[in-house]
């Protein structure tokens, strides 16, 4: 099997059956697809990116599995990149330097739920993990808008913010992210697990300083959430006033959002709700 990306000398014939069992995905259209991310949002990235193509997928579905795959990948010297659900916007899941892309959306399990906190694998989507905690009466602190697609592991090594955060914090706020359970890459991978302030070390960091397996965040009560949009003739006043509904005591605010006219154009499906050419501010609130 020859190398997409030109720039291996590794047999990736050789290298797919090291892996066994381990699920490889050979196709080269459906590699090509899972070298991408959102990057061409931006004409900058997408110039310099566009190009960029990973070798093999794997796609492991449990710790041993991942292990394996990683210690295949140190065995080979081989570049790894890896990938959840591709929602981000800069290049972070793009195999720049080739090399096996590992997909981790298979390591999908919500495995423990808590007073305040829930355990999932780094793969498990935060739409399902949502839904798990629905039953609890209980929602995670924060979560991208790309939910339904966007994986646990990549939100905590990719992601900063999300919704909620106007009413819980930043990701990296003491207390959002519990504990992180890390593999490293090495001839005998090994499970790590980081823990308050240590696991920022591995926030934000893109899987650049070790494999994220396992993530605890942390929950809030589940609130019945109404959402609400207005215009605004200037962006100054759809600011300010979702700066006021953030500062007001008596809503409890999940997400504000203000959006330029010109982007306004972007949600056709807004057309006939919402002014024409107009600023917009939204927000999802409860009464306390």
């Amino acid at each position: 099997m020859t190398s997409l990306s030109g720039k291996t000398n590794i047999d990736w014939g050789a290298f797919a059956a090291a892996l066994a069992p381990v699920e490889t995905i050979t196709e080269p259209v459906l590699i090509k697809k899972r070298s991408r991310d959102f990057f061409w949002y931006s004409p900058i990235l997408n110039d310099v990116l566009k190009r960029c193509f990973g070798d093999l997928v794997a796609l492991p579905k449990t710790i041993d599995e991942l292990a394996c795959t990683l210690a295949v990948s140190y065995a080979h010297d081989a570049p790894i990149t890896i990938r959840g659900g591709g929602t981000g916007n800069y290049g972070q899941a793009v195999p720049m330097d080739g090399g096996l892309i590992v997909e981790t959306t298979a390591l999908n399990k919500v495995i423990e739920i808590g007073e305040g906190y829930v355990t999932a694998q780094a793969g498990a989507l935060m739409a399902d993990i949502n839904a798990a905690l629905a039953p609890h009466g209980a929602e995670l602190a924060m979560f991208p808008s790309t939910q339904d697609i966007a994986t646990i592991g990549g939100f905590v090594a990719g992601g900063s913010a999300g919704i909620g955060s106007v009413a819980n914090g930043a990701l990296r706020d003491p207390g959002n992210i519990i504990s992180l359970k890390v593999m490293t890459v090495r001839d005998a991978p090994e499970l790590r697990c980081f823990d308050g302030a240590d696991a920022l070390h591995i926030h934000h960091a893109w899987g650049l300083n070790g494999v994220i397996a396992e993530v605890t965040l942390r929950t809030v009560k589940r609130h019945d959430w109404v959402s609400c949009m207005a215009t605004f003739d200037s962006y100054e006043g759809a600011y300010a006033a979702g700066h006021a509904i953030a500062q007001t005591d008596t809503i409890h605010a999940k997400l504000l959002t203000t959006v330029d006219a010109r982007i306004c154009a972007y949600f056709p499906k807004l057309e006939g709700h919402i002014r024409a050419s107009k600023h917009l501010a939204g927000h999802d609130d409860c009464a306390i």
